[in-house]
């Protein structure tokens, strides 16, 4: 997330994530595991909130989203297909700072939640459960799979192209 050009305040972010992780902890009753992004699972993340559970597993999304109750993800992220394959809710947020320094990941966040029928979240807004996707929507995971995750129908695009292809539905 950090390699680009956007100038991210990064301890003003990790704060506001570990702070709404705390509270999705508190109003779900439930643990929060990290999974970050595969190209940093190497890495120790100082950043993250001691208290959370991060797995750097090489295939942490794929055996850890089937037993979720729900997932929420950093954006428009690969991941998202994993909730679909297995029919789990996915919340999809967003900060302040990606409004102000980044509008295009909030366009491609707001683009993949309105193509899902999911719910997006701004972490720096007071939350509740009913912000939060706790149902799928079987049409639009349907449709979704059957435009972006069959071959028959993507079998010569690149993941690019797939992108580009849900952000201008």
């Amino acid at each position: 997330m950090f390699n680009n050009r956007i100038q991210y305040d990064v301890d003003k972010w990790y704060k506001d994530l570990n702070n709404f992780l705390i509270s999705v902890e508190k109003i779900f009753k439930t643990k929060v595991i990290i999974i970050p992004h595969p190209s940093v699972r190497k890495l120790k993340n100082k950043y993250y909130n001691s208290k959370f559970s991060v797995a750097k597993d090489s295939d942490a999304t794929n055996k850890l989203i089937p037993s979720s109750r729900f997932v929420i993800a950093n954006g428009a992220t690969t991941a998202v297909s994993f909730c679909v394959i297995h029919n789990k809710p996915v919340t999809l947020m967003y900060a302040d700072q990606v409004k102000a320094f980044n509008p295009g990941m909030l366009f491609e966040t707001k683009s993949l939640s309105n193509c899902l029928s999911v719910k997006s979240i701004n972490i720096n807004e007071k939350i509740n459960k009913s912000k939060f996707s706790l149902k799928i929507n079987k049409k639009s995971y349907s449709k979704y799979k059957y435009n972006f995750l069959t071959s028959k129908k993507i079998k010569k695009i690149n993941n690019t192209e797939i992108l580009k292809k849900i952000l201008t539905q």
